[in-house]
Formats: structure tokens, sequence, C-alpha cells
């Protein structure tokens, strides 16, 4: 029955968009769907797929919560991924904070790539759902209930109020909580939740009307990803939650990379030098209560060449086979604050810079005896980095100062470091057959 449902589901959708839509996947998971459609003249661009799931339910078996992650690969240079959820609900702290762990969870556990989680992993990620997040009212008492306060702010349409005040979705990624560096357009209009089954905005009195269904994003480059419409379907009377729908414009790195001006297609390369690495309120791994961690640069979608000591004329791509090393600073024993002084690493690109390419400055954590961990990550794109360079400059120098380090849409510590751009006529040698960099995959053990 589950599979006739969401078969049934893309089939009205087909037939509502016609035939020049067609259908790319489908999956359920208990009560939660995902399903793509895209135009038949484009279908034909879109490779990689892959699907993944977590529950997050009972016993982490149930599938009553949980999220279903898609990810495709357009035109061979741009990344696109989706995330349908139903997290957990009711209202208060201990709901509020198992939301934020559900997240947490399926990022980690539906990856799409070996290693970072869909958020860093992608181009453009969306998040949609059923998340379940509440607007709250600290100061309620029983004579002026959170209920009767929101259905108040309704009645005179104050949804600035409400969202801005008191939703806390927003307030929660504002500090930090959940969903690090995700956009939403603002919610300015009726709460999706807890309604009649009717068409229009009846409110049940048993939950404090919230903005429980929601479409959040997160673009590596937010200059090709502008949000178009966001609302709810008040006609919709099949369930006691309204539906959102929101329109969103991509402008592939395939098309970025057409629109580069021809004076700076001109061919040459960079030399990025890294230095003066420090790192602050790391999270703990080791049963010590501390950490080994090292800082490992890894990329994606670009050939690069690593120029530093000892790895002069090694190439290291995402796809090596067998590939052992990336550029690395030394591990740090027992800290959760490291300073890697006197520790650089270098790598030099080809120009122009396509605009797919990605930089992670990630944080590991060293184990003797079995794989290092992951700790956290700076996502970065190279097109970001080589543009503090002006036109008319050979050379620069960045400082970034305690930047944030992600893992699962979480902080997870900060890091600084110095930068060394220099730009060169010539173009580097990078010998490209060792792999197709659209590939997404990290082989076991190269973090050895």
């Amino acid at each position: 029955q589950v599979n006739k449902d969401v078969s049934k589901l893309a089939s009205l959708l087909e037939i509502t968009l016609g035939k020049q839509y067609k259908l790319v996947a489908e999956k359920q998971r208990g009560q939660m769907r995902l399903v793509i459609l895209a135009r038949q003249a484009v279908v034909h661009d879109i490779s990689d797929l892959t699907i993944k799931c977590e529950n997050t339910g009972v016993g982490h078996v149930l599938a009553n919560k949980g999220g279903i992650v898609m990810s495709l690969t357009y035109q061979q240079t741009t990344r696109v991924s989706f995330l349908s959820a139903h997290l957990a609900a009711h209202e208060g702290d201990h709901h509020y904070a198992a939301r934020c762990d559900n997240l947490d969870e399926i990022l980690n556990g539906a990856k799409t790539h070996e290693r970072y989680d869909v958020a860093l992993s992608s181009h453009h990620f969306f998040i949609m759902g059923d998340l379940n997040f509440r607007t709250r009212f600290p100061e309620s008492t029983e004579e002026n209930s959170s209920v009767q306060q929101a259905l108040a702010l309704v009645e005179q349409e104050y949804f600035a109020t409400l969202y801005d005040n008191h939703d806390e979705l927003i307030q929660g990624m504002a500090h930090g909580d959940l969903l690090v560096d995700f956009q939403t357009l603002p919610c300015h209009f009726h709460p999706t939740f807890k309604v009649q089954r009717e068409a229009g905005f009846v409110y049940k009195e048993q939950r404090t009307p919230s903005y429980t269904d929601r479409i959040l994003y997160r673009s590596a480059n937010k200059d090709y990803l502008k949000p178009l419409a966001y609302e709810p379907c008040p006609g919709f009377c099949t369930s006691d939650h309204k539906p959102i729908r929101g329109a969103y414009a991509i402008t592939p790195n395939k098309a970025a990379n057409a629109m580069v001006p021809k004076e700076e297609q001109t061919p040459g390369s960079y030399k990025i030098k890294f230095h003066s690495m420090s790192c602050s309120d790391l999270p703990a791994l080791d049963v010590t209560g501390t950490s080994d961690p090292y800082i490992l640069l890894t990329w994606d979608y670009i050939d690069v060449l690593p120029t530093g000591p000892k790895q002069e004329g090694v190439i290291m791509k995402w796809t090596s086979p067998g590939s052992r090393q990336w550029p690395k600073t030394q591990f740090l024993s027992r800290t959760l604050n490291p300073e890697f002084k006197g520790e650089e690493l270098e790598i030099s690109i080809n120009s122009p810079v396509p605009a797919e390419g990605l930089l992670y400055v990630t944080v590991m954590d060293y184990d003797l005896h079995s794989q290092d961990d992951l700790m956290c990550t700076l996502p970065m794109t190279f097109c970001d980095l080589v543009a503090h360079l002006k036109t008319d400059e050979s050379s620069t120098q960045v400082e970034l100062q305690d930047r944030p380090l992600l893992r699962n849409g979480k902080y997870y510590g900060k890091v600084s470091l110095t930068l060394d751009i220099e730009k060169s006529n010539q173009p580097i040698a990078i010998d490209t057959k060792s792999g197709d960099k659209g590939c997404l995959s990290w082989l076991c053990g190269c973090l050895k």
C-alpha cells in the first residue's frame, strides 16, 4: 500500500503538470514522501541520483519520524539535494530539543556523500516538511495561555510579530541551535497548524497556532539561488496542516561559468597558502574529554595541485584511486583550542576558476588504532577565495577570523587562518586522468 500511495501521488503530479514533465524519483518512508519531477527537456542533464533515509522514531526504527534525502547532479557541475522531514511533535523545551536532535540525526545518517553531510556536500540544499517547530510564549499563564495569545495576534493579522518574536525555529537558527547558514523567507502569513479540515484557517484550540510546515535552503553561493515565492495553501482541507509551497530560481554552475566576462577568462593560475591556523571550542571526541585535532584540506568539482612542502607534484583529487594523502597539518595532542604554529598548507588551481569548485577546511581528530574522525568543517568556494584578489593585483592576503565550523547544521567550534593568494599568467600542469571530479566518494582509509 505504501508504494501504491507514493506512486499515486507521483502520477497525480504528472497529470497536473502535463506531459512536459517526467518523474525522476519517488520515495515514501512512513508518512513522509519525496517526489522529484523535471522538464522533459532537461532530464538527460540529471545524473548521480542518490536516495538515503533515516528514521528518528521510537528506537530509531519506526518511520513515523525521520527524513528522506535525494541528491542529484545537474549538467555534471551542480549538486542539488532535497530533504523531506517529519520531526518530533508537541510543545516545550524537551520537544524542541528533540526536533534539533532529529535534524542532527537525519543529516548525519542520511549522507549522500561518504563523509560530509548533505548540507555541506551540495551546491544547493532544500529542507521541507512538517518540521513541527512551534510558536512559544514564555510568559503564558492559565488566564492568558499561549493559545490565546497566538490567536489574538492571528485575529489582528500581526503575523510579523507572531513569527519574528515567537517562532522557535527562527530563534533557534539565530542562536546556532540548528541549521546554521540556512535561509528561509519569513512566515508573514497565517500559521499552518493546527487547523480544522476545511478551507481557510479555522484553528483547533488544543494547540498553539504555529508555523510547523516549512521550506528552508542553503546555498554554497547565495548569488545563484533566489527565492521567488513562499506561501501557504489555504484551500487544502485533508489535514490539520496547511501545506506550504515555494518557488526558487537556481543559476546552474555551467551557466554561471558562461557568464564570466571574456577578459576574466584568460588562462592562468592561483597559488593559495594557508597559515597562522588555529581553532577554538572544538568538541571533545576522546574519552579523556579532549581531542587530537589537525586541519585537512579537501575539495570537489575542481582539479587542485598541492604545492607545499613534501607535496610538490602530487595530484590529490576527491576520486584519486588509492589516494591516502590530502594536505594536512600535524595533529596536536589533547587540546580543544589548537594553534598550528609554523604550519603551512599550499595548493594551486588554474583559472578561470569554475563556479562549482568547493573547498573544505576540515578539522579531524587523530586516532592511532582506527580511522580518524571528522570533527567539523569550514566550507568555502574557490570563487569566493580568489574574488578577494582585485583585478589589478597579483597578490593579496586574507585573514579569516573565528569562522564557524559546521557539522550536521550545527556549530562545532571556530577556526582562524590567513591566506596568501598569488595570481600568475602561467597555467599549471594538472594530470586529470585519475577520475571524474564530479563523483562524490571518499575512499576508506584515505584520511590516514
